[in-house]
């Protein structure tokens, strides 16, 4: 059957002759990657859902979903597809995949391989196309191929500059068409693949890694940072304090660690001065929504000095003279990288120049060499990838599309390789992409769900965080006597952001028990635990109740956002309510049901917008920053967060003020608005959290006793409902984060 040419772009597609054409010339393609291209191609406009991506590719197999991802995310890349340019493969949330770009159907080509196809070329699937797993080739001797009956067919390439002096021998004596011929060309290519997977393998097989514990401390320990000499190891434990980290140096070989800092806020994010005298580390109060002091000090401890602020993000240029930190130039802007001088005194923008709130750039670190700066770009909290700026040019370039949970990075000591941790594989694993040649690999021997890690100066040792944390929500009566007894919800995964429904009877929360954090419904004496989402996807947050118990209202961050949908309390009428090419999250309803309050990025920075209930347009409620939002009982009021604090606005115009009653409480997510009372919990240094109740009418606080455990950081982290007399708190119950080293890294 003649196939038609695919022309999209620069590109042209040829499965008369199985290949792929940009500008005149082949563009060596897996087989899996062209046989999926060509399937979109023919299905073009239309969206191809994955169940039939997965049978199309891989016929009667058992195939994982994550399989499909990365052939799509190695496609994308190859036809180099980028955030500012139209797509060529549109991504349709939890159904498959649609090739949009227009494409233009041309007649075929008059077959330059016709002898090949029918003599010599008989039995093999594809001329063109080699898989050989890990290696794939487009060998030039099946560029250049002779007919039976004349010269050599020059199909992209002259004979003379690209047949080899031995095959060219070899010509004289074969045959023309012979099939001899054929591997006698081939055998020297697959020796050469051979070769390289015998020493590859051998490699692997000689390099032994191992693992040791590099901190035992009671708590948490992160944000490992080795020293440039290679001697110490700096990073963030809260010891034996509560909830409150301060930056610690240990000798990399021996000895006992020395803790560095002793402030009531958290100390963290440590980077180096290359001469490995000083330490610059990041102080964070209390407060949701509030910047961090940067802070220079001794690397064994003496005299602190306040260089600037930021808000997340910090490193030491190789040179001694900048710090590059994430910050913001205005309240709920979007955040960039800039070049911050030791003395704090001037400061550039390098990346978000734009002024964009799409985006938010973090975990900044300079390349062995100071000219470039590789980042973590994000669109949500669970959607990234890693970019690099050139310092001279201030051009970005996307290295990864993952558009998934990545968090952290490192260079190699060469400055030849990205190190990164990813969720591709569904777990968070360390990649490490070779920037010379666009390999990408997993990086094996370690375990999994890592989040934090650093590389040795000489490559040869590897710092990484493995942490243990249990998340649970406990139910307990406002006031005794109460017919239901207290209980709790617990799983070996994270179960937090509890919300009681009005008439305080069931609980919608959220937990990662099925692998991905989904939605679930419980009754409020912890029985019968129904999941009720099923994207099989990170993302999902932030539930909330309507009026009369009937729907839920949630957040779920995507590929590039994150979206408001709606869901039955019985798990059907799922919709997607919001659209827009920005964040919105935390939503929650208006008194009436009529409409749903959220948080958005789509006016520059972060504020409280408002749109119907069904969807559709939504308007700006508040003239300044805000967050989680939740309207009063009669509507007259709408509570929210400004910078930890609470503020209140008169509806539907008036003022916004801070609550003053409140004003020396930072309640960041943990407060909950139920008729005339307001519950919250706050937490101070070296303390447990206390609960307290604000009412509204009589302008009264009242403590309710303490948290046992810690404060989850920025989820709803409790709920109350007077109908049931009913109180939800999700805390941490235990964390426990050792630095581990894998020594022999890099042999």
């Amino acid at each position: 059957m003649i196939q038609p040419v695919y022309q999209f772009g620069p590109f042209k597609l040829e499965p008369g002759r199985n290949r792929l054409i940009r500008g005149g010339l082949p563009v060596q393609l897996r087989r899996k990657s062209y046989e999926l291209l060509l399937f979109l191609l023919e299905r073009r406009g239309t969206v191809i859902t994955k169940e039939e991506l997965v049978e199309r590719l891989w016929p009667g197999q058992m195939v994982e979903e994550s399989n499909l991802s990365q052939h799509i995310y190695q496609l994308r890349s190859l036809l180099g597809e980028s955030p500012t340019k139209q797509p060529y493969i549109q991504t349709v949330p939890r159904i498959g995949y649609n090739f949009a770009y227009p494409v233009d159907i041309l007649p075929p080509e008059p077959p330059a391989l016709g002898a090949l196809t029918n003599g010599m070329m008989e039995g093999l699937e594809d001329p063109f196309l080699i898989d050989t797993g890990e290696i794939s080739l487009s060998s030039p001797f099946l560029e250049i191929a002779e007919s039976d009956s004349g010269p050599a067919a020059a199909t992209n390439l002259p004979v003379s500059s690209d047949v080899s002096p031995w095959e060219k021998g070899v010509r004289k004596w074969i045959p023309r068409g012979s099939k001899v011929r054929l591997l006698l060309i081939l055998v020297p290519v697959l020796l050469v693949a051979l070769s390289f997977a015998y020493w590859a393998l051998r490699e692997e097989s000689e390099s032994v890694v191992t693992i040791e514990p590099f901190t035992t401390l009671s708590g948490m320990e992160q944000d490992p940072a080795f020293s440039p000499d290679g001697n110490l190891l700096a990073f963030s434990s809260e010891g034996m304090t509560l909830n409150n980290r301060d930056i610690y140096v240990k000798l990399v070989n021996k000895g006992e660690p020395l803790r560095i800092t002793s402030h009531p806020q958290d100390d963290f994010k440590a980077t180096w001065s290359p001469d490995s005298k000083l330490l610059a580390y990041l102080r964070r109060p209390k407060q949701c929504d509030t910047k961090s002091e940067v802070v220079i000090i001794p690397a064994l401890g003496g005299s602190e000095r306040v260089v600037t602020e930021a808000s997340d993000g910090l490193d030491w240029s190789p040179d001694g003279r900048k710090l590059v930190l994430t910050d913001t130039d205005r309240p709920g802007g979007p955040m960039g990288l800039y070049l911050v001088s030791t003395s704090g005194t001037d400061r550039t923008r390098i990346t978000n120049r734009e002024n964009s709130p799409q985006y938010h750039d973090s975990n900044p670190k300079f390349s062995p060499d100071g000219n470039r700066i590789a980042f973590l770009r994000s669109w949500s909290h669970t959607s990234a990838d890693v970019y690099v700026v050139d310092l001279q040019s201030r051009q970005e370039m996307a290295l990864t599309r993952d558009r998934g949970k990545l968090t952290n990075l490192d260079w190699s000591p060469d400055g030849r390789k990205i190190y990164f941790v990813s969720d591709r594989m569904v777990n968070q694993r360390i990649w490490s992409l070779d920037l010379q040649t666009g390999a990408l690999q997993m990086v094996k021997g370690l375990p999994i769900d890592i989040e934090d890690f650093a590389l040795s100066p000489d490559g040869k040792t590897l710092a990484y965080v493995q942490a243990m944390i249990d998340t649970v929500v406990d139910l307990r009566p406002l006031s005794p006597p109460s017919p239901t007894p207290p209980c709790v919800i617990n799983s070996s995964r994270g179960d937090d952001s509890p919300r009681l429904s009005p008439d305080g009877k069931k609980l919608v929360f959220v937990s990662n028990r099925s692998g991905f954090y989904e939605l679930w419904l419980s009754n409020s004496d912890c029985t019968e635990n129904i999941q009720l989402t099923r994207f099989s996807g990170h993302g999902v947050g932030n539930p909330r109740w309507s009026p009369d118990g009937r729907a839920i209202v949630f957040d779920r961050s995507t590929e590039r956002q994150t979206e408001i949908y709606r869901i039955q309390a019985d798990g059907t009428g799922l919709v997607q309510l919001t659209i827009d090419p920005s964040e919105d999250a935390m939503p929650a309803w208006s008194s009436d049901g009529s409409a749903i309050y959220f948080t958005s990025a789509r006016g520059g920075g972060h504020q409280i917008w408002k749109m119907p209930s069904e969807g559709g347009p939504a308007q700006r409620v508040t003239s300044g920053p805000g967050r989680d939002a939740v309207p009063s009982a009669d509507g007259r009021l709408l509570y929210f967060l400004r910078e930890g604090a609470l503020w209140q606005k008169q509806l539907p115009d008036g003022e916004e003020n801070a609550i003053p009653e409140l004003a020396r409480f930072s309640v960041g997510r943990f407060w909950s608005l139920d008729l005339s009372l307001l519950h919250f919990v706050t937490q101070n240094h070296e303390e447990y959290p206390k609960i307290y109740q604000f009412d509204l009418g009589r302008r009264q606080i009242t403590s309710l006793g303490e948290v046992p455990g810690f404060l989850p950081r920025w989820v709803p982290g409790i709920s109350v409902s007077g109908a049931g007399n009913r109180m939800a708190i999700a805390y941490v119950r235990y964390k426990i984060g050792d630095i581990m080293l894998a020594k022999g890294w890099g042999k």
